[in-house]
Order: structure tokens, then sequence, then C-alpha cells
């Protein structure tokens, strides 16, 4: 997909600072570190409170290079963490509510029947 740049290596260490200042965005070309040669794939990395996501693109099947682009993305984790406690809150709260409500109910359905009795 990406050997159509012959100069991608270089061009990318040229514009290094670029894509930092930019888009935030690391980007190399070099072998995967620990695994064979596949079709893209992303992970996600945690180092020292921060987590990272690396994206790697085939780029040289015959040398198993890849472009690997990082980005962090600790913000991002960070607030989908609030939000999902948010959401357990809320239904939490819900619940509760559904449960006092249904109570309060069946009293009030209960009682026409004990009062016929």
């Amino acid at each position: 997909m990406l050997q159509n740049y012959y100069e991608l290596d270089r061009t990318i260490k040229s514009q290094k600072k670029i894509l930092k200042t930019t888009l935030d965005i690391d980007a190399k070309v070099e072998q995967a570190p620990y695994m064979h040669y596949r079709p893209k794939f992303f992970r996600i990395i945690k180092k020292d409170n921060r987590f990272f996501i690396q994206g790697f693109f085939p780029y040289n099947f015959e040398y198993q290079l890849y472009l690997i682009l990082t980005k962090d993305i600790t913000r991002q984790v960070y607030i989908q963490k609030k939000i999902y406690k948010a959401v357990i809150f809320t239904n939490i709260i819900s619940l509760i509510l559904i449960i006092i409500y249904a109570f309060f109910l069946s009293k009030m359905l209960i009682h026409p029947i004990k009062v016929v009795k």
C-alpha cells in the first residue's frame, strides 16, 4: 500500500517536527517489535500513567518494515473513564428510583384489596 512512496522514511524524518506540533503524532518507519508480518493493526500502550495508541501500517514486505504512528490519548482515556462512571452512577440512581416507585405503587394497588377483605 505505502510502497509507492519511495522516500517516505526520509520525508517523515524531515517533517517530524511538523507532525508533532500540528497533529501530535510521532511517525517512524521501522520493523515492528516482537511480531510477524501482518496487515495493519493498532495497539494501546500504557507508559508512566500515560496512554498511547500505535498504528502499524505495512510499508515494505521484503524488509518487513512498518509505518508506525503513535499518538498520546491520555486525555481521551480519562474522559472516557469519567463518562463511564457518570453512566454507571446515573443507572444506579435510576434503578433506586424505579424500586422506590414500584414499592409505593404496589402499596397503592394492594390497598383496595385489603379494604375489601
